[in-house]
């Protein structure tokens, strides 16, 4: 009797790995310059979102930083004394100022008592407060020797105290007043600031 040649056979039937390549159908080069680009298109996906990001961030920082610039008015100056006046305010464009100030062109240091005769007057027809510093000008050198506090409109400064760490020589300088002005509605310093020559400075 002959061996029947109906013979049944058996093997071995799985499911392909999704991440397997199979060897029968090799990648094309073609296909792998696609997906180069596609790797290459997330990257540089994630480095805009990065970017983005970053920039985000650091414009949320300048503006904190920006509102953490807005400098205030000092307290009012304890030698400030008032002019007794009433007068009109000064016209001035809206978001402006308008300030008249006199003062003597001459400042006297005494070096002994650490103290700065002046005088400044801020007229109550100013629209704006003021603070003042006393700079002397020696060798090309600019040095505040003494600072005021707040000065209102209406309101006049004849002494100032001389800075503790100032170190001056007897003598005579060139100097000016760097003047700061402040809105008296919500005490925040204006962004002009002004300069007045004067005539000499003497420190004895």
């Amino acid at each position: 009797m002959t061996e029947s040649s109906n013979n049944l056979h058996e093997t071995d039937v799985r499911s392909p790995d999704p991440g397997a390549v199979n060897p029968a159908v090799p990648i094309t080069p073609a296909e792998q310059s696609d997906e180069a680009k596609k790797k290459r298109r997330r990257i540089v996906t994630v480095a805009c979102v990065a970017l983005a990001i970053i920039v985000v961030l650091l414009l949320l920082l300048t503006q904190c930083s920006g509102a953490q610039r807005v400098e205030l008015a000092p307290e009012q100056d304890v030698s400030a004394q008032s002019l007794g006046q009433d007068e009109e305010k000064m016209q001035a464009d809206e978001g402006g100022g308008a300030v008249n100030i006199t003062y003597s062109g001459t400042a006297r240091i005494d070096l002994a008592a650490k103290t700065v005769s002046m005088h400044l007057e801020n007229p109550s027809r100013s629209t704006h407060d003021m603070a003042i510093e006393l700079v002397i000008v020696s060798g090309g050198k600019e040095t505040v020797v003494a600072e005021s506090g707040l000065v209102p409109a209406g309101y006049e400064l004849s002494t100032m105290d001389l800075s503790d760490s100032v170190q001056l020589a007897a003598g005579s300088y060139q100097g000016f007043y760097r003047i700061s002005f402040f809105d008296p509605g919500n005490s925040e310093k204006a962004y002009m600031q002004s300069q007045v020559n004067l005539d000499s400075v003497t420190a004895s």
